[in-house]
């Protein structure tokens, strides 16, 4: 069995370029993924736009970011957790 190098450089090059178009739709996921989600939890137009930019930008540790500053209800729910409080009262 004879070694032949063009196999091997044209494994890594298949190898290299499977890994980098699984991380650029990774990437391109999490940005779009962040957006619908921050749409749901802020109305501030520029808490929206740095959220996405933080995460376009940094990519996963600016993932980690997001999520650490993220706001912890969607406004769907703290309008019925206000509501929740009003019918108590």
């Amino acid at each position: 069995m004879t070694f032949d190098p063009t196999l091997l450089s044209s494994l890594v090059l298949a190898a290299t370029g499977f890994a980098a178009a699984f991380f650029a739709a990774l990437w391109l996921s999490l940005i779009i993924w962040t957006y619908r989600d921050i749409r749901r939890r802020a109305r501030d137009p520029l808490a929206r736009i740095l959220a996405v930019l933080v995460v376009a930008v940094l990519f996963l540790p600016g993932m980690l970011a997001y999520f650490i500053r993220r706001p912890p209800k969607t406004l769907e729910e703290a309008c019925q957790q206000t509501l929740e409080e009003e019918a108590l009262l």
